[in-house]
């Protein structure tokens, strides 16, 4: 009896303890939790469990560290970092790791640079996402993730180039592709990247310096090599390109390797351009290198098409025209376009007309691309076959088929400058050759000035196009005077002294 009594004055005691800490709801209120203890028959156990819940018993713990970040352009526009490189050291007076950068915000959103790199890889993510569908959106994470991990990611810097040039702004992409070779000096791809903005600013000597620089960091680079190759052959050095070839194939292991490099046939081809172009010096046949040359690349890669419609190409220019029709129409069916248009010209030079006619259809994918197959010719970038159909048509004497093949290709390619200036050369019609010009300087201002040497022969057409050129580009210069003045005023405004 006295272990019973004693018993329940413990049970008590600990009851009058749970209250004061619960709360004074429970005591005012017991009948809340007393019958679930009656069934129980038992109040330790419930009273147990509740004095054991941190939930019950303990405040409700807050959130250490720094907010959710939130990689939105909303969050961009109403919270903007300033990211600036960290150039304190710590408290062993060691300097601070390399390239690790620390963000200054009003809000303090990065403690420190582990926090800032995991917001980088989960702005790179978002950014991957919206890519394609939201690219100004993408940019802006692109922008903000490099600047955050600058050199956490090569893909990225890549990708924020790209963005800036389908946006028209090459020369914020050659400034990004450079500050991703500071941050990653070992990556091939940004080297190679930054050579190709530099070759299309016309930047040749820093082309070729990055060039040499992805050499030297990936012998086994074949795309290096190639680009190089190709761009000394455009410059009228074949020498040169013929020379990078071919230490291109030597470095990748191609000219004695029993199965061939990956992409290693890119490099034969471009050997075998720069030897047709006199490459392989004064005292070598130029055409019967590159057919050899040729020869033995399609031995190595049967497959590629490439290579079938290069040789067939010099065979034609050595006279061999069976050989070279044979070469062709393997390349197309292999799936090389280029080469249905070469078929085309091969029989227009030939004399078959009917036979040219029925190439140039296979060429702007009216009919099938080959005998015996079901594939059609796809969609080309440039309106170049139908020009040509259309001269072929002219030189036939069908005007008129000549003028309507020029009228549907405006409609595939409603801004290529050279169909519209073909089409209002071929109309008879001064007035509605003028509207043609009109149209395609609507759409194209800039390439149909270029396109306008094609109106010579016509009266009163180019002095037309000339005025209408000349009258696009005063309202360009004044639109941009105009837009000058009014960031200048913006400027102002805002405090600067100089115009961004």
């Amino acid at each position: 009896m006295s272990a019973t009594l004693l018993r329940l004055r413990r049970s008590a005691t600990r009851y009058q303890s749970a209250q004061g800490t619960l709360g004074p709801i429970y005591s005012s209120a017991p009948g809340t939790m007393w019958p679930y203890a009656r069934r129980r028959r038992r109040a330790w156990p419930l009273l147990l469990a509740l004095l054991q819940s941190t939930a019950l018993l303990a405040p409700r713990p807050t959130i250490r560290g720094p907010k959710p970040l939130r990689s939105t352009p909303a969050d961009f526009r109403s919270t903007p970092a300033d990211i600036q490189p960290r150039t304190e050291s710590g408290g062993n007076k060691k300097p601070p790791p390399k390239f690790t950068p620390q963000a200054f915000g009003p809000d303090k959103k990065y403690a420190n640079p582990r926090e800032a790199h995991r917001a980088a890889a989960k702005m790179r993510k978002d950014a991957e996402a919206a890519f394609l569908d939201r690219p100004r959106d993408a940019l802006e994470l692109y922008r903000r993730a490099t600047a955050l991990a600058p050199s956490h990611s090569a893909l990225a810097w890549l990708r924020l180039a790209r963005l800036h040039r389908q946006f028209k702004d090459p020369s914020s992409a050659r400034a990004a592709l450079r500050r991703g070779t500071r941050h990653l000096p070992k990556d091939a791809r940004l080297w190679r990247a930054l050579a190709q903005a530099c070759k299309a600013a016309g930047d040749i000597e820093g082309a070729r310096n990055h060039y040499g620089v992805v050499t030297k960091l990936d012998p086994d680079f074949v795309a290096g090599w190639d680009a190089w190759s190709r761009l000394e052959l455009r410059e009228g050095n074949p020498a040169k390109a013929a020379q990078l070839a071919k230490k291109g194939l030597s470095a990748v292991g191609a000219l004695d390797a029993e199965t061939p490099p990956p992409q290693s046939e890119r490099l034969w081809h471009a050997y075998a351009l720069a030897l047709a172009a006199g490459g392989g010096g004064a005292s070598i046949d130029p055409d019967a290198a590159a057919e050899a040359i040729l020869r033995k690349a399609v031995g190595i890669h049967p497959e590629h098409s490439h290579l079938r419609h290069a040789l067939g190409v010099q065979l034609y220019k050595k006279g061999a025209t069976d050989a070279a029709r044979k070469e062709l129409r393997r390349a197309a069916i292999k799936g090389h376009d280029e080469a249905l248009l070469s078929i085309a010209r091969l029989e227009e030079e030939a004399g078959r007309v009917e036979e040219a006619r029925t190439a140039y259809k296979r060429a702007c994918g009216l009919i099938k691309r080959s005998p015996g197959t079901h594939e059609m010719a796809p969609d080309g970038v440039t309106a170049a076959p139908w020009v040509a159909w259309a001269r072929f048509e002219e030189d036939c004497g069908n005007v008129e088929a000549a003028a309507a093949l020029c009228r549907r290709a405006s409609v595939r390619f409603p801004r290529d400058a050279d169909v519209h200036a073909q089409w209002a050369r071929l109309e008879v019609d001064q007035d509605r050759a003028r509207e043609i010009i009109f149209a395609g300087l609507e759409r194209c201002p800039h390439a149909i000035a270029a396109s306008s040497n094609l109106l010579d022969g016509v009266e009163g057409l180019r002095k037309y196009a000339q005025d209408m050129i000349s009258a696009q580009v005063s309202r360009a210069a004044s639109r941009a005077r105009r837009n000058c003045i009014r960031r200048w005023a913006s400027s102002r405004r805002c405090g600067r002294r100089s115009i961004s």
